[in-house]
C-alpha cells in the first residue's frame, strides 16, 4: 500500500519531496505502534515539513529546497490560506490546518520536556499518528493513478482503525500477532517495554509458553546466546540494539499482515 501511494504522489511532485513526506510518516506510524510515544511526535515535525512544501510546489510551483530552513512554519501554513481560490480547497485549508494542529503539538505541548501535568504524550501522539492518516490519504485520493475501486480500498485501509501489534490495557499485555514464532514474540513484547527490563515470569505468563524451563532453554537462552537480549541471573530481561534493530526492521510487515494488508 506504501508503495502503491509513494509511486502515484510521485507522478505529480518532485521525488525527493514524496520520499521525505513518506518516509517521515512511517517514522510516525512505527515509533507510534512500537509505544514510542515522544519519537513519534517528534517526526511529526518531519512530515509537517515535508508535506508544507508539497504545498508550496501545489500553489506556486516551486518550494523551499530540502536542507533549507522554512523560518516560520505557522506563518507559512496560515498563509496558504490567501491563496487564490481556484485553488482545491484541500490545498489552502484543510491540510494546513491539519498540519498546524500537528506542528503545534510537536513544538508547543512539551515534547521530550519534563513537566509536573499529567502526561498528555499517548493522546497527542495518537492525534499526530491519525492526522498524519488523513494527510496522507487526502492527498493520494487526489491524484491516484490506478481505478477508482483501487484507490478507494487504498484510503480506505490507511484511514480505518489499525490493531496494533501489541495490547495493553492495566495489567494486560498481550502479543496480538499470534503467527509470530515464540523467538519474534518475546522480542516484540521486549520492544514494547525497551528500554526498561521485564521480568522472565511475565514474559513467561504473558506469553503463555509451555513451560518455564522450556521457554528459558529453548527461547531465552538462544536469544542471549545471539545477543538479541540480556538473560540475567536476576531473572530479568532486557532487549539489545540487535533485538531492537530486528523488531524494527520487520514491524511494518508484521503490522501490514495482522491488518490484513499486504507487506509494503
Amino acid at each position: 500500500m506504501i508503495d502503491k501511494i509513494r509511486t502515484d504522489i510521485s507522478t505529480k511532485y518532485p521525488k525527493s519531496l514524496v520520499d521525505a513526506l513518506i518516509d517521515s510518516y512511517i517514522e510516525i506510524k512505527e515509533q507510534y505502534y512500537l509505544n514510542k510515544l515522544e519519537p513519534s511526535e517528534l517526526n511529526g515535525g518531519k512530515f509537517v515539513e515535508a508535506c508544507a512544501r508539497i504545498i508550496e510546489h501545489e500553489l506556486t510551483g516551486q518550494f523551499t529546497p530540502i536542507g533549507t530552513s522554512i523560518k516560520n512554519m505557522v506563518l507559512l501554513l496560515r498563509n496558504f490560506e490567501t491563496s487564490p481560490v481556484s485553488h482545491h480547497d484541500s490545498f489552502r485549508l484543510h491540510i494546513p490546518r491539519a498540519l498546524l494542529s500537528i506542528y503545534n503539538i510537536r513544538n508547543r505541548r512539551g515534547v521530550g520536556h519534563l513537566g509536573g501535568d499529567v502526561n498528555a504524550n499517548i493522546s497527542d501522539a495518537t492525534l499526530i499518528a491519525t492526522s498524519a492518516d488523513w494527510v496522507l490519504a487526502e492527498l493520494y485520493r487526489m491524484f491516484y493513478t490506478s481505478t477508482l475501486e483501487e484507490a478507494q480500498a487504498v484510503v480506505t485501509q490507511l484511514v480505518k482503525r489499525k490493531i496494533s501489534l501489541i495490547y495493553e490495557v492495566g495489567q494486560i499485555k498481550r502479543v496480538l500477532a499470534n503467527f509470530l514464532n515464540f523467538k519474534e514474540q518475546t522480542l516484540l513484547f521486549l520492544a514494547s517495554s525497551y528500554p526498561y527490563a521485564s521480568p522472565v515470569n511475565e514474559l513467561f505468563a504473558q506469553l503463555e509458553y509451555s513451560s518455564l524451563s522450556a521457554f528459558k532453554s529453548k527461547i531465552l537462552r538462544p536469544l542471549h546466546k545471539a545477543r538479541m537480549l540480556n538473560y540475567s541471573d536476576q531473572g530479568e530481561c532486557i532487549l539489545l540494539p540487535p533485538g531492537l534493530k530486528f523488531v524494527e526492521d520487520h514491524y511494518q510487515k508484521w503490522l501490514m499482515k495482522l491488518n490484513g494488508g499486504k507487506s509494503k
